[in-house]
């Protein structure tokens, strides 16, 4: 819209312009006037205002309508859940509100509107068919259960377990699949994923192993205090003087071979842990009222945030308490 366009009133008469008119403009503040206005005042109408805050200005550009077909959002009938985490199309306000689709090829985000992928051009499903692909995945079978139903009980990246899940049903006797957070922190990664007897019976790794280094740990701790060293002088010296007997050393190496056993173990068979859990809290809910499910599920699923943290503590204040009878 023009700037002549906008300025469509006379701020003398007030009458709108037409296409006849013939219009004058205030060199200073641009202010419309009809000629036989401007030449009765004989000045700009708002002289006596220019260079102040009163001064005329040019409205505002009225917001061009949006002409753009409405967009259906394929998870408005979902099961309450793909607000966490949908697999396929994201809305996100770091887009600036624009829906975003992942490209199944490459995982990389473009906008729904789009036909192909900006980062490899494979060709991007429709929100059509991403519904229906969706509602196809969610009723796929999982052992007694459906992907759908377990996908509740996750809850959290569903786009990461699910497919595993099926992939360890889909390997028949092969049920290993690697889980880097078990490999690395079973106990606090069981933990916040509500496994919690699993969870205390990896914590006993680290709790044997935490009594296993206990006689190196605590010669190096005074001999830390009674000569104000780093720990790596520390390690030097003992190391060098050979300080440790074959006893103790024997010790905290059978500590570090638990607890990489712990590490191997897990990581390959955390994943199938996680999802034995997932199927008994599902068959549980599916025993309940479906009111009183709707309200369980989010007991029974999901994460808990709070609980790594008490195992942490809680090792570390039976190691304190063991080690003190020793």
């Amino acid at each position: 819209m023009s700037y002549a366009q906008r300025a469509r009133r006379c701020v003398v008469c007030g009458r709108d312009f037409t296409e006849e008119d013939d219009v004058v403009f205030c060199p200073d503040c641009g202010a419309p006037h009809h000629r036989a206005c401007w030449q009765q005042e004989g000045h700009c109408h708002y002289e006596a205002a220019h260079g102040t805050d009163l001064q005329w200005r040019p409205p505002e550009p009225e917001p061009e309508p949006d002409t753009r077909p409405a967009q259906e959002d394929p998870a408005d009938e979902n099961d309450g859940f793909d607000e966490y985490d949908r697999p396929r199309q994201e809305g996100n306000p770091f887009f600036g509100g624009v829906v975003m689709t992942r490209c199944p090829r490459c995982g990389s985000l473009t906008p729904a509107d789009e036909p192909a992928c900006r980062s490899c051009g494979a060709p991007l499903p429709t929100p059509q068919e991403q519904a229906a692909q969706q509602e196809a995945f969610e009723k796929e079978p999982l052992d007694d259960s459906t992907v759908g139903k377990v996908g509740k009980v996750v809850l959290h990246r569903r786009q990461y377990y699910l497919p595993r899940f099926l992939q360890l049903k889909q390997q028949g006797r092969h049920v290993v699949s690697w889980n880097w957070a078990a490999c690395l922190l079973a106990p606090y990664w069981l933990a916040f994923r509500k496994c919690y007897l699993w969870a205390i019976f990896a914590a006993c790794f680290d709790l044997v192993a935490g009594l296993l280094t206990y006689p190196m740990t605590s010669r190096m701790m005074e001999y830390l205090a009674a000569n104000r060293v780093s720990y790596y002088q520390a390690m030097d010296h003992f190391m060098q003087t050979d300080a440790f007997s074959p006893a103790v050393m024997l010790l905290a190496q059978g500590a570090l071979l638990l607890l990489i056993a712990r590490a191997i173990v897990f990581g390959l068979f955390g994943n199938l842990i996680y999802k034995k859990e997932c199927l008994k809290r599902v068959a549980r809910l599916d025993a309940m009222p479906a009111e009183e499910a709707n309200v369980m599920v989010f007991r029974l699923g999901g994460v808990n945030i709070l609980a790594p943290v008490l195992v942490y503590y809680g090792v570390a204040l039976l190691q304190n308490l063991l080690s003190g009878l020793l």
